[in-house]
């Protein structure tokens, strides 16, 4: 489920905003009050010093509050975002490998961008000044009811006729919001799929038909975007209509009862204080639009499979013995292998590696009996043991942006020296693999996209290597006599993708 607003000590941080929005209010009151009794002393001759002070003072209130209410709102907007992200980080982790697969790029990435900035907004803007509006503006118009009932009775007749508007704004700026974010997502996706295949398509001379494609979902989508704000500005615009009514009905009506001057100042002062917060609540209907449509997003992205929630049993071994019975991997025949602790076997022809290793990471739920450590179900054996104990040797390893010391612990609790790095390397004849690869200075661009194949391949060895793994599964075919030589002398079991001198007979 998504966090709770209330979560995690934000309840408190509500609570500092709403006696921030009740200091507003009796600095509201105050300026009324000074603005009435100022202009009833100028009527008499004398102007006595405490009402201009008292002005001035509410007026600098203000100018203090104000400010602290927006950062107040700020620090809960951005408090409950980064609860967002890791709520939509822990998911995604817990998640099977195969779903996030299954996901377009541009999808997740507008959901860790553009969903979470608009869940943002709500706590951060839209609730803040739905709480300042809700005190100040029920302030307002007691001042106004106070100075006059007739004033009152037109600052109620507003709020009202702005209440009044906001329920069917509101509820077409759902659907248009809902419908902007999704042909937003759609283009998004497009994007990040195309982006990367560009010179491909153009050589495959699909240039003009993508190009198109782009020019037409960018025009559905400036359609949404302008009805929606055009409906959004209306809905700001309407204070400033309605405060202009009211203050001419002001001026009329206090003519026409004969009320003083300094009275029609003060409710024309008075009216002008709420105009502000009336934007402001139309501000926080449009937020509350996006939190609708992005929470909607959210809980179906929280909603999503996982994988079940694992045992603690721990193994501790050289070799793993591994069996497996009918486990479907992408052959017409389910994959059936029996290696024993320390054994080479040789996987069968049209075996998913992607997926087997998936599956022996923990990160793809498998049916129980089905793979069996040490004669123990898979299912049941700890996260931490299947980090530690198997390692998979791919062009495809998990690699963050960063140097090569970074990406060869990863998967290590404790990072050693780059002295015991080295060490071990040299021990197990990998140094010059290493040096190949740059040294342990190197960085490494995002996903290893600058390192080639056959890089890659040597960065899931050497990683491997500082692992003293239990269980190897060699996804590709060996090109690096080191690395093959590393594997001959490995007392751990080893799964091969395909024949090589290191493996045994096929199993």
């Amino acid at each position: 489920m998504p966090p709770g607003i209330l979560d995690g000590g934000r309840g408190r941080q509500i609570a500092v905003l709403v006696a921030l929005a009740l200091l507003q209010a009796l600095a509201l009151a105050a300026i009324a009050v000074a603005t009435r009794a100022s202009f009833s002393s100028l009527n008499d001759g004398v102007l006595p010093p405490q009402w201009p002070l008292m002005l001035a003072g509410a007026g600098l209130t203000l100018a203090i509050l104000r400010p602290a209410f927006r950062v107040c709102a700020e620090r809960l907007g951005q408090d409950y975002a980064c609860a967002v992200r890791l709520a939509l980080f822990d998911h995604a982790a817990r998640s099977p490998a195969s779903a996030l697969a299954r996901r377009r790029k541009g999808y997740l990435m507008l959901r860790f961008v553009g969903d979470i900035s608009a869940l943002k907004g709500w706590p951060g803007l839209g609730l803040p000044r739905l709480i300042e509006s809700g005190i100040v503006l029920p302030a307002a118009v007691t001042v106004l009811f106070w100075l006059d009932p007739v004033f009152g009775v037109i600052g109620l007749t507003v709020t009202v006729a702005m209440l009044i508007a906001l329920g069917p704004a509101g509820c077409r700026l759902i659907e248009l919001e809902r419908r902007l974010r999704a042909r937003r997502a759609r283009l998004a996706a497009d994007m990040t799929e195309r982006l990367p295949l560009a010179p491909a398509l153009d050589m495959l001379g699909r240039r003009r038909r993508e190009a198109a494609l782009i020019r037409r979902r960018s025009r559905d989508l400036t359609e949404t975007a302008l009805a929606a704000r055009i409906g959004s500005e209306a809905l700001m615009a309407l204070p400033e209509a309605l405060a202009g009514v009211a203050g001419a009905a002001i001026l009329w009506l206090g003519t026409a009862h004969d009320l003083p001057a300094s009275m029609l100042a003060a409710g024309l002062a008075t009216l002008g204080l709420t105009i502000a917060p009336m934007r402001d609540l139309a501000g926080s209907v449009r937020r509350a639009a996006r939190w609708r449509v992005a929470g909607d997003n959210l809980v179906r992205a929280l909603s999503g499979p996982q994988r079940p929630e694992r045992a603690m049993m721990r193994l501790d071994a050289r070799a793993f013995t591994l069996d497996i019975a009918a486990l479907p991997l992408g052959t017409h025949v389910p994959l059936d292998l029996h290696v024993g602790a320390g054994d080479r076997a040789i996987l069968p022809p049209g075996t998913d590696t992607d997926a087997l290793a998936r599956v022996l990471s923990g990160a793809e739920p498998v049916e129980k009996g089905r793979v069996l450590l040490q004669g123990i179900d898979i299912t049941e054996v700890s996260p931490g043991t299947l980090r530690r104990g198997i390692s998979v040797l791919t062009t495809a390893p998990v690699v963050l942006r960063g140097s090569l010391r970074r990406v060869l612990t990863l998967g290590l609790s404790n990072r050693p020296r780059d002295e015991a790095i080295l060490k071990q390397l040299k021990i197990k004849g990998l140094d010059r693999v290493l040096a190949n690869l740059g040294g342990l200075d190197r960085q490494i661009a995002e996903g290893a996209q600058d390192v080639t194949p056959t890089g890659r391949f040597a960065l899931s060895a050497l990683s491997a290597a500082l692992k003293h793994p239990a269980l190897i599964l060699v996804a590709e075919r060996v090109e690096d006599p080191d690395i093959a030589a590393w594997l001959d002398h490995q007392k751990a079991t080893c799964l091969f993708s395909e024949p090589t001198a290191q493996a045994g007979t096929e199993q």
